[in-house]
This record gives C-alpha cells, sequence and structure tokens, in this order.
C-alpha cells in the first residue's frame, strides 16, 4: 500500500464548540452533520489523506481558518476513504450562501416563480464567515417557506378567471395558511440575534420585506371574500377583480431591491460570491 499524510481532527478552536465544528464539516464536506459526528467518534479521526506532506499543511492551514484544529501523521492508503471524495468545496473550502430568489410571488394570476441561487466562497475569516452564512441561509429559507403558499393559492383561483367555479374552501383555507406563514416568518426573523451590523441591515430589510406582503395580502382578502359570495363569477365581477388585483404588489419591486442589496453589501463586507 501507498504511504499518505492523514490531517486527524483534534479539537474545535474555541470558541467554536463541538457541534458547530460538526456543522462545518458536514458544509465542507457536503455530507450530513450524522456521518460526521460517527467519524469524530473515533479514536483518531481522520479528515483526509494526502499524497504529499505540502498538500496536507496546504489543508490543514485552510481547515484552522475555518477553526478546526488537526494534526498531521504518516499513514497508509486504505483501500476506502473515511469521507466521500471531497468535492471542489472541500477542495478549497468553502461554506454554502443562498442568494435570495430572483423573484418572489405576487397576489397575482400569474404563476409563482422561485428560484434560488447557491452558494459560495468564502476567503479567510473562518468562524465569523460560518456565522454569516448560517445567519444568511437562514433568513433566505424563512422567505422561502413564508412565499411558497402563493403558487398553490393562485392556482386554486385560475378556474374564477376562466368563469368556472372554484373550491371556496381550499381557496379560503389557502390563503389563511399564507397569511400564517407570512406572520410565523416574520416573528421568527424579528427574534433573531444579529452577529454584525450588516446583518442587521439585512434583517431589517426581510422584516420590512415580510411586512409589506402581510399588509399587501389582507388587502387581498375581500378579494377572497367576494369570490367565496360570487362563485362562479361574471365576466363583469371578473373584470373588476382583474383590476384590483392587479394594483396589489406594485410597490414589491423596492422591497426587492433593498433586500437584496443589503445581502450583496453583507456579502461584499465578508468576502462571500454570492451565484
Amino acid at each position: 500500500m501507498q504511504t499518505c499524510y492523514q490531517l486527524i481532527f483534534r479539537a474545535p478552536r474555541p470558541p467554536l464548540s463541538q457541534a458547530q465544528a460538526v456543522d462545518i464539516l458536514a458544509r465542507l464536506y457536503q455530507t450530513s452533520p450524522t456521518r460526521i459526528q460517527r467519524l469524530l467518534q473515533q479514536p483518531q479521526p481522520i479528515l483526509k489523506r494526502l499524497a504529499t506532506l505540502a498538500e496536507a499543511q496546504k489543508y490543514q492551514r485552510a481547515l484552522e481558518q475555518h477553526g478546526i484544529q488537526c494534526s498531521i501523521c504518516e499513514g497508509l492508503v486504505p483501500a476506502k476513504p473515511p469521507l466521500p471524495a471531497p468535492s471542489e468545496a472541500v477542495a478549497a473550502p468553502r461554506h454554502a450562501a443562498k442568494k435570495l430568489p430572483l423573484s418572489v410571488a405576487k397576489w397575482q394570476w400569474a404563476a409563482a416563480v422561485l428560484c434560488l441561487g447557491v452558494v459560495a466562497w468564502f476567503a479567510g475569516q473562518g468562524y465569523q464567515q460560518h456565522r454569516i452564512v448560517q445567519y444568511n441561509d437562514t433568513l433566505v429559507d424563512l422567505i422561502e417557506r413564508a412565499v411558497a403558499g402563493f403558487e398553490p393559492l393562485l392556482h386554486s383561483l385560475s378556474p374564477y378567471g376562466n368563469g368556472q367555479a372554484v373550491e371556496v374552501q381550499t381557496l379560503q383555507a389557502g390563503y389563511q395558511q399564507t397569511m400564517r406563514d407570512l406572520q410565523q416568518a416574520h416573528e421568527q426573523i424579528q427574534s433573531l440575534s444579529t452577529p454584525t451590523v450588516e446583518c442587521a441591515a439585512f434583517r431589517e430589510a426581510a422584516l420590512g420585506f415580510l411586512a409589506y406582503q402581510i399588509k399587501e395580502g389582507e388587502r387581498v382578502k375581500v378579494v377572497v371574500d367576494y369570490i367565496a359570495a360570487h362563485n362562479p363569477g361574471s365576466p363583469l365581477d371578473i373584470f373588476n377583480l382583474r383590476k384590483r388585483l392587479h394594483k396589489v404588489g406594485r410597490n414589491e419591486a423596492g422591497y426587492l431591491q433593498a433586500l437584496r442589496q443589503t445581502q450583496e453589501q453583507m456579502a461584499q463586507r465578508f468576502q462571500i460570491q454570492l451565484k
């Protein structure tokens, strides 16, 4: 068997906790935290095997930037590696950072489309960057879940626009659930602590965006109630409701732009390239 150099996990560098170290390693190796936990329970957890000492030292320095302390030991290349073959993300350690949706659903007759961008690469600042990424991903996930109810709600409205009867109970339930999701996301983001000033600006923009969606959603309740009382609708009903809905979400672009700008400012400050 061929000799190699092994990176052996020793401990997270304070103030990093063991749980945070597990999460960081799971991100870097693109595997589950459970598998990392099992690996770290071994007497000598091998994070990576490399052909030369120079390569091992390079990876050791990269992991140190993320708060992972490890030592280098000479060993043998086994038939199977301890972790899956590392991706490019591990070859140059990076975190995954979610970009905001390119567009968000509106209270209109069109289908909603959610686009998530993925990730990217951090240069340096290790643990602090990890905290920023966690915060970013949490906010993006909450916003994504909050607007996810728009599409089925709009789908339930489609027959009405074609002069057909709609399932009123489904429509009302979808509206109520969407409003609950928006309120819940707003409350959860409001309760989050912010790691930096830049994160606080991103948080305020997210709260402003959701508050606007809630306000617009409350205006749509008049439409939902009208449809429930006039089902199916006449051509005049449909015409009037289309005009009313066309006015909803008119200022949404400004809130979304503010949200994107604060995320980009946060990314620039911490050398995060969003894709």
